[in-house]
Parts: C-alpha cells; structure tokens; sequence
C-alpha cells in the first residue's frame, strides 16, 4: 500500500471506527465548474458506523440553520457547494461556525478547487434540493452502480463529493 492509500485508510478508521474492506481510488472528484442545482435540503447515504455495529443503515441528514449547501452537477459528478456543515465520526453535521462562502446561484455556475484525493463515507442513497421553482430528489437508491459520498480528508472545511463508481477503481484489502 502506497503512502496514499493508507492515508485514505486510516482517515476511513477515524470516520468510521473500523478497518476497510476495500478503497475506491478515484480521479480528481469533480470538475473546475460546476452547475449549481439548488439549495440542499437533506442528504442520505449507505454504510456502517462503528457505533452502530455490523449493519449497513440509510444515514438521513437534515440540513438546518440560515447556511445550506447547494448541490452541483457537472461532467458526471456531484458535488455539495458552499454551506455551514462538517464531517465527523458521526457522519455529516451542522456546523453553524462555517464560514464557508456559498456560490453565487444568480449565475449558477461554481468554481472549485479539486483535492488530490477523497475519502469515502458511503453509498449515495438520494439527495433533496430545492431548485427555486420546488424540492426536487435525486434518487441514486436504483442505480446499478450508485456514486459514492466522499469528502476531502486533508484541509478544512470538509467539502462532499459525490463520485461515480465508474470513474474509481476498486482496491480490495481483504
């Protein structure tokens, strides 16, 4: 295992309190820009936390306060844009000391800056945005191959990626 990779397997202990089964080593999650959707209103997601045990649960998030992400589409990628939340062993959280700046959705289009790489909290189960006219719902639950809910692990703040798992190769380590 390269420096890397077990750089990506040990900030996966700390999220989730046990050893990977396999990594997924993705390109560059997302694009420099990206379109932006609509404000977030929740997030759901497959896996297993440590507190939790041996099962695999649909983790819901609600996204709370004045400073909620947007979702972003761009190139075959998904990306959260902007918002006051945080990643912790827990899963996703509010986090209302964010300073993050959100996108400007007059133009909707966001500039990003990419991390060399992403660790993975799970499965994409859906998402709800609202996109100004309504709250639509992106369903990956159906999907063959869901993406996977990633975030930077180097750095502050967190940012979420949604990444297809066609883009990812699949590293088995056990």
């Amino acid at each position: 295992m390269n420096k890397k990779t077990q750089a990506a397997a040990l900030e996966y202990v700390k999220s989730h309190g046990f050893q990977p089964t396999k990594l997924y080593c993705l390109p560059r999650p997302s694009p420099k820009k990206v379109r932006v959707l609509g404000e977030i209103q929740w997030i759901e997601y497959t896996t297993r936390k440590d507190f939790e045990g041996d099962e695999t649960f649909i983790f819901h998030h609600d996204f709370e306060g004045t400073k909620k992400p947007f979702i972003a589409y761009g190139h075959g990628s998904w990306v959260v844009v902007g918002g006051g939340y945080t990643v912790t062993p827990h899963g996703i959280e509010d986090d209302p000391q964010d300073e993050r700046e959100l996108p400007d959705v007059s133009q909707f289009l966001a500039d990003l800056s990419t991390p060399e790489s992403v660790t993975g909290m799970g499965v994409m189960y859906a998402v709800g945005y609202n996109d100004g006219k309504g709250t639509r719902t992106e369903d990956f639950s159906g999907k063959s191959r869901p993406p996977i809910l990633s975030y930077n692990h180097e750095g502050e703040p967190k940012q979420l990626y949604i990444v297809p798992v066609s883009q990812a190769q699949v590293m088995r380590l056990r």
